[in-house]
């Protein structure tokens, strides 16, 4: 299961971030491949990191291994059209079951 908590600051400072409405509830894993990670990682930020692209569908296991974002910067694809400026960032967490 993922879910994906959305926050966002007027000044940066750690104490001013606030939950938004754009986080993502929990879901299955493949749920959220199928969806969220296709249209919206994928889409915006696809040239940043080092993650799977699963372009024609998604096959398990999703391998296990640290991924890197470097200097993301999203072009807004499938994104609401206004969003209030400041600094947001993303916490996402995973629950699984053991192998």
């Amino acid at each position: 299961q993922i879910e994906v908590r959305i926050y966002r600051s007027h000044s940066g400072n750690e104490e001013d971030y606030k939950l938004t409405p754009y986080s993502i509830a929990p879901q299955a894993f493949d749920d959220y491949l199928k969806t969220f990670y296709r249209d919206l990682v994928i889409k915006n930020m696809g040239d940043c990191h080092d993650m799977p692209r699963y372009e024609n569908g998604y096959d398990r296991p999703f391998p296990r291994a640290t991924y890197n974002f470097t200097r993301c910067q999203m072009n807004g694809k499938n994104l609401p059209e206004v969003l209030v400026p400041g600094f947001y960032k993303a916490v996402g967490m995973i629950n699984a079951e053991p192998l």
